[in-house]
C-alpha cells in the first residue's frame, strides 16, 4: 500500500498532504477491446477452418498464397512490365511498392506489435497444407504486397470501355485471393489481413504520387490515346 513518507523538517502541512494519492493508472483498459476483436477474429477463423474448408479449397487456396510467397508474382508482373517500353514505369513502381510495404509492413510494424500468429493462439487452427510462418502475425505481408502491387496495376491504361474496366478489376481480384487464403489457411486474423489491404493500397498510391510526372499519360490524351505514341518514353524519344 502506498504510503505517504513524513519528513519531520517540514513545520507545515502542504497542499500536497491534505490531496489523496492519485490511483495508479489501470493497465488492463484496453484490454476489454483487444479481447474483443481476438473473439470476432477467432470466430471467423473457426468459420472457415470448420465449415467452409473443402479439398478443392485446400488445392486452390494453397496455390493462390504460394503465387503470393516473396512477392512472386508481383515481382514477375514487374519483370513483363519493365520489358516493354511503354509500361516500364509502372514495372518500377510495382517493385517498389512493394518493397515500401515490406520494409514498414514486416521490418517495422510486426516487430513492434509482435501479435502471435492464429495458431500460436489456437493449436487447433494450425495447418498442415504450408509450413507454418515463424514471423509475427500483424500485418499480413502476403496482403500488403499484394495490395501495393494490384494498387498500382490498377492505374496503368491499358485500353478504353470495359476491357480497360476488366484489366484493372484483374490484379484487384487476384490481391484479394491472396488476402483470402491468408484466413482459410489459419495463418493471420482478420485485422491483420485487413490492415495489410490497407497498408498496401497506401503504399501503392504513394508510389504513383511520386512518381506521378512518370505515370500519369499526357494531359488532354483520353483512354484511346494511351498508346505507344502518348506514354512518357515513347514522348520523350521524340526529337
Amino acid at each position: 500500500m502506498w504510503r505517504r513518507r513524513l519528513t519531520p523538517w517540514k513545520p507545515r502541512r502542504c497542499l500536497a498532504d491534505t490531496v489523496a494519492p492519485a490511483e495508479p493508472p489501470d493497465r488492463d483498459t484496453a484490454a476489454p477491446v483487444t479481447e474483443t476483436i481476438l473473439t470476432y477474429d477467432l470466430e471467423i477463423l473457426h468459420f472457415l477452418h470448420d465449415e467452409a474448408a473443402s479439398p478443392a479449397m485446400d488445392a486452390a487456396m494453397t496455390f493462390v498464397t504460394q503465387l503470393g510467397d516473396g512477392g512472386f508474382l508481383w515481382f514477375a508482373i514487374a519483370a513483363v512490365l519493365i520489358a516493354q517500353r511503354r509500361f516500364r514505369s509502372f514495372g518500377i513502381a510495382v517493385i517498389v511498392a512493394v518493397i515500401m510495404d515490406f520494409a514498414i509492413g514486416d521490418i517495422v510494424l510486426k516487430n513492434i506489435v509482435e501479435r502471435a500468429r492464429p495458431f500460436l493462439t489456437d493449436p487447433s487452427l494450425a495447418t498442415t497444407l504450408i509450413p507454418l510462418p515463424g514471423s509475427f502475425s500483424f500485418p499480413s505481408g502476403h496482403t500488403g504486397s499484394s495490395f501495393a502491387a494490384a494498387t498500382v496495376l490498377a492505374a496503368i491504361p491499358f485500353s478504353s470501355g470495359w476491357k480497360r474496366m476488366a484489366l484493372r478489376a484483374v490484379p484487384i481480384a487476384a490481391a484479394a485471393a491472396v488476402a483470402f487464403s491468408r484466413l482459410y489457411l489459419c495463418v493471420h486474423f482478420p485485422t491483420d489481413v485487413a490492415v495489410g489491404c490497407l497498408l498496401g493500397i497506401a503504399c501503392g498510391l504513394l508510389v504513383l504520387k511520386a512518381l506521378h510526372p512518370a505515370v500519369k499519360p499526357p494531359a488532354g490524351a483520353g483512354p484511346d490515346a494511351a498508346g505507344a505514341d502518348s506514354s512518357p518514353d515513347a514522348s520523350a524519344a521524340r526529337p
